[in-house]
């Protein structure tokens, strides 16, 4: 009796198994029946877009920097065309580069 069930679930293993890993001559590839997964790299600024930046002109020794309301600071790359908006509140059309370097397009007061 214990030979008997013994042999019944190694026989219900295999079958099981068996199922798993055969499909009718019919049936398409699963992975035939999928779209293709495409990866999206990680988002990041695009430094080539313009964006909108406010916030305020800060004098930095020769350089201009733009400190926004969170407190994050931008290097501005056109010292003589920020220079007189040192200290004021201003809109700031440009291209951010990785390093926190605006390159500055247009330049506004707020």
């Amino acid at each position: 009796m214990v030979l008997l069930n013994r042999k019944m679930a190694i026989w219900a293993v295999i079958c099981v198994l068996w199922s798993g890993t055969t499909a009718p001559a019919h049936a398409a590839p699963a992975r035939a029946l999928q779209a293709p997964q495409q990866q999206k790299p990680p988002q990041r600024q695009d430094p080539a877009r313009e964006q909108s930046f406010a916030g305020t002109v800060v004098e930095a020794g020769e350089s201009y920097l733009l400190r926004d309301e969170s407190g994050k600071e931008w290097r501005l790359d056109s010292p003589d065309r920020v220079k007189p908006y040192a200290g004021k509140r201003v809109r700031i059309q440009g291209r951010p580069d990785p390093d926190s370097t605006i390159h500055v397009d247009s330049i506004e007061a707020a």
